[in-house]
Formats: structure tokens, C-alpha cells, sequence
């Protein structure tokens, strides 16, 4: 990466995590950085974006799957690496990117083509080699699988009715989602379910 970039998105994720999201310009971060204003359009068509860009570049690579044959174990720990870059730092400048993407439609375009697009893609991955694997039946609904782990983390999030979010609570909904769908496992002495 860049060091422009590098520069660009140390300043954007300053500003907006001691002053929030509205705070970070296209302005400020030329004179913050001296970058010129055209320079820093030619990357980026807003200021939001380069956050988003800066969140991404933060917080992406920590919580990526990795199927380890056991897909409920997979989930467990991409789910809790997630949850814990939010308690540490990242869920408050989250919960204000998914706001300013209700309001801007440049933004919302980001949000999903670069942070939710990709994270759903990974995780019908993961349970697509679950199922070749044999641990999953076929025929799940992976969609419904997805909005009902991530949709609990999202909802914590951005109604927080308790202080954090429990991951005894997401260790919950990812087993209830996945015990319906296990596959059943043959007992190799006998060859009956087990």
C-alpha cells in the first residue's frame, strides 16, 4: 500500500474515532496530511469512503474464516475475532458508518461491495465446504444461516440494550443454526446413524 494511503487512512480513522465519522473531510485531511484535495478525490469520491477504506484495512484481515472442519468451531471464532476488534476500538466507528450509509448512497455502495458482500461470500464458503465435507446437509438456507448469526451482532451493535456484546449469546444462535443441519454422522462398526 502506498504511502499516501497509509498516511491518508491513519489520519481519517483519528479523526473520526476522537471526533466521529462527520468529522473527517476531504478538507482536513489536506491539511492534516498535506495531500493535496485533488489527489485525495482521485482515490476516493468522500471522505465516509476513506474511513470505510481505513476501517476495512483495519479490521478485515483479524476476521477472516478459516474452515477447520468443524463449522460450528469456524463460526465460534471468526464471529468472536469480530466481536472483539468492536470492543476494543472498532464498534463505535462501525455503528456510525452503517448511519452515515443510510444517508449516503456512495457510502452504502462501499459499505456493501467492500465489508458485507465480501464477508457473506466467505462465509457461504465456508459452509459450501462444510457440505462437500459431509458435516452439513445439503439444502440449508445459507442466507438465513448468515442474517441470523451476523444480524444478532448487528442488532447488538446498533441497539445496544447491554453494554457489550455477549459471546455466549452469538456461541447460542450459531449452534442453534447449525444443530438442525448437521449432517448425520454413520457409526462406521454398525454403518447406523449415530
Amino acid at each position: 500500500m502506498a504511502a499516501t494511503t497509509v498516511t491518508i487512512h491513519q489520519q481519517a480513522l483519528m479523526v473520526a474515532q476522537e471526533h466521529g465519522v462527520h468529522a473527517v473531510t476531504i478538507e482536513s485531511l489536506a491539511k492534516i496530511t498535506g495531500i493535496a484535495k485533488t489527489t485525495i478525490y482521485r482515490r476516493w469520491p468522500s471522505a465516509a469512503t476513506i474511513v470505510m477504506d481505513a476501517f476495512l484495512e483495519e479490521v478485515g484481515s483479524a476476521i477472516s474464516y478459516e474452515y477447520t472442519g468443524d463449522i460450528v468451531a469456524t463460526f465460534k471464532a471468526s464471529t468472536q475475532a469480530f466481536v472483539n476488534r468492536l470492543s476494543e476500538l472498532d464498534g463505535d466507528l462501525l455503528r456510525q458508518l452503517v448511519g452515515e450509509a443510510q444517508r449516503s448512497p456512495v457510502l452504502l455502495h462501499a459499505f456493501m461491495t467492500r465489508w458485507i458482500n465480501p464477508r457473506r461470500a466467505m462465509g457461504f464458503e465456508v459452509i459450501a465446504k462444510a457440505i462437500e465435507a459431509g458435516e452439513l446437509r445439503v439444502g440449508l438456507d445459507s442466507d438465513a444461516i448468515l442474517d441470523a448469526i451476523y444480524g444478532a451482532i448487528y442488532y447488538a451493535l446498533l441497539i445496544p440494550v447491554q453494554q457489550s456484546i455477549s459471546s455466549d449469546r452469538i456461541n447460542f444462535i450459531i449452534e442453534a443454526m447449525f444443530s438442525s443441519h448437521l449432517a448425520a454422522k454413520v457409526d462406521v462398526v454398525s454403518g447406523a446413524p449415530s
